[in-house]
């Protein structure tokens, strides 16, 4: 999984919230949690290449060797769903290093 594909996946999250808020226009949670999933999305595709993307990277190209990526990809799809309800990173970066332990823990 690459970056791109993180940032797809934080976009598609935000899509879902949108979908959300437009079947129900008071769902305020989910207004938040896709400006959220947004600026999040941005931030990554600006990260460039920090030596974060680098480990997050390496990290995810392990697992895929390793068959443990599937484990990933459904936990990292979880985590997106909880952004904005009881999740709120700060930052593009906090994001991401969210996502680096989490691979961690599938190892």
């Amino acid at each position: 999984m690459d970056d791109d594909a993180e940032v797809d996946a934080l976009e598609q999250a935000a899509e879902w919230r949108l979908r959300k808020l437009d079947a129900d226009p008071a769902d305020r949670q989910s207004a938040e949690a896709a400006a959220l999933l947004t600026r999040l999305a941005g931030e990554m595709r600006s990260l460039g290449d920090a030596p974060l993307r680098a480990e997050y990277e390496a990290i995810c190209n392990w697992l895929g060797e390793f068959d443990g990526i599937s484990d990933f990809s459904l936990r990292a799809q979880a985590l997106r769903v909880r952004i904005g309800v009881d999740l709120r990173p700060a930052t593009g970066e906090e994001y991401l290093r969210l996502l680096i332990e989490l691979a961690k823990q599938v190892f």
